[in-house]
């Protein structure tokens, strides 16, 4: 009888780890994020924006860059995810980047402490490309004798080679006279406080509104002392280069001194660059 009852107990038991465990290892298992950079290549020496989602909320994120040769190195140490688990981050590449492919690790909560209620670490990688620096033109050679005058081509011919697009011109992207930005009111004494970014994209001379159809503006909002608060993105349509920022704040001990700035910048269309971003200031109280 006691036999049978200690078969009966050892198989309970059995049954009850091949539940256990595996539960316990999904709930240690990290959770995952995404992040997307604002190009897929760069040069040596530009300035790299890293976006993220779907992160720890409120809590500090940790960016580890991986070079083609293996070294590694933390970039953008002070970046923070919002209330939502959103973070924007730029850093510059080392004028001297080798050119291949980077692997950007972002990690919240890598110490396990738990932030805004959540104790898994997040994480999430990506790659970009670093091109070389294209190399200084060669010396320009002696100016040789004039050649003998070509013959005319028909005017059929030099009419139809007019006529047909250039594909190079019409595949480029190009890059923006640059941003306006203003914000409004200047100073909000009363909470909530409230502030609306307005401003427009400088299109190239001769290019119309369709060209910034699906362009994003980003409004990055920080602290005197540089951290970031709350970060905000605007979509512009084919028939206005045009945005409008709109942000709140309800808790004013989240905003230091009370004297607040904010990074406007553009992020490109399908052709149209990214600009750097350009700062404005406000205050509250």
């Amino acid at each position: 009888m006691r036999d049978n009852r200690r078969r009966v107990l050892s198989g309970v038991l059995a049954m009850a780890a091949t539940l256990i465990v595996p539960a316990i290892a999904w709930a240690c298992a990290p959770s995952t994020g995404q992040i997307a950079f604002n190009q897929s290549s760069y040069n040596s020496g530009a300035e790299v924006t890293v976006i993220g989602s779907g992160f720890a909320r409120n809590a500090p994120v940790v960016l580890k860059m991986q070079s083609p040769s293996g070294a590694s190195q933390t970039v953008a140490p002070s970046t923070t995810t919002n209330n939502t688990g959103y973070f924007e981050a730029s850093f510059a590449l080392p004028s001297d980047a080798a050119a291949g492919t980077y692997a950007l690790q972002a990690v919240t909560n890598p110490s396990g402490e738990g932030h805004g209620g959540q104790t898994a670490p997040t994480a999430a990688t990506s790659t970009f490309t670093v091109v070389a620096t294209a190399a200084a033109p060669p010396p320009a050679s002696p100016p040789a004798a004039d050649p003998a005058p070509a013959a005319a081509p028909p005017i059929a011919a030099t009419q139809a080679a007019s006529s047909a697009p250039s594909i190079a011109a019409a595949t480029s992207s190009l890059a923006i006279r640059g941003i306006t930005a203003r914000v409004s009111p200047a100073r909000d004494r009363r909470a909530p406080h409230r502030f609306v970014v307005r401003g427009a994209i400088l299109r190239p001379a001769g290019v119309g509104t369709s060209a910034c159809k699906g362009g994003r503006v980003s409004a990055q909002f920080k602290t005197r002392a540089g951290k970031t608060i709350s970060t905000r993105r605007d979509t512009l349509s084919s028939t206005s280069c045009s945005f409008r920022i709109a942000v709140t704040f309800k808790n004013r001990r989240r905003l230091g001194s009370g004297r607040l700035k904010v990074r406007v910048r553009f992020l490109g269309s399908d052709r149209l660059l990214p600009r750097a971003a350009i700062t404005r200031t406000m205050r509250v109280g």
